[in-house]
């Protein structure tokens, strides 16, 4: 039985997850043999020191090395927190990812960090970023550098 180039993917980036253990955390789909949608990327831990920018290199890489494209959609990820009843957090917990949503990129600063990776729009004449753009990596994109 062969395995597809998405089924591939999925098997190697597991190990890759495995790697980053807890400094990461991403979620995709795959939506066909040879396209992966990242549904989300992010860091319970710190934020802005370098984290998904490795991980991302490292997920490129491989899906460079099957044949894999990558699809995503541009948004800003924050944490809901409830500050009136903590939302069943503790205090240190709220404060903690308080300072990750004050860390964050927005959607102007994450299309620019994608496009350091290789992504481009899949529509050329999208013109805001606030509108959340879809945004694609071909597997024929050169691999971002460190």
């Amino acid at each position: 039985m062969t395995s597809t180039p998405s089924a591939r993917f999925r098997e190697r980036v597991r190990r890759i997850d495995a790697e980053f253990g807890a400094a990461i955390r991403a979620m995709y789909t795959i939506e066909s043999d040879d396209v992966v949608h990242i549904d989300g990327i992010w860091s319970d831990l710190e934020r802005r020191k370098g984290h998904a920018s490795r991980y991302m290199r490292a997920m490129s890489a491989v899906a460079d090395e099957e044949g894999v494209d990558l699809r995503c959609q541009v948004y800003f990820l924050r944490y809901d927190i409830y500050h009136d009843d903590n939302g069943g957090y503790e205090e240190h917990e709220v404060d903690h990812l308080d300072a990750l949503n004050d860390q964050g990129l927005d959607n102007g600063e994450l299309l620019e960090w994608y496009r350091r990776l290789g992504f481009e729009l899949e529509d050329p004449d999208f013109s805001d970023p606030d509108e959340n753009p879809y945004i694609v990596r071909r597997a024929t994109a050169p691999l971002p550098s460190p």
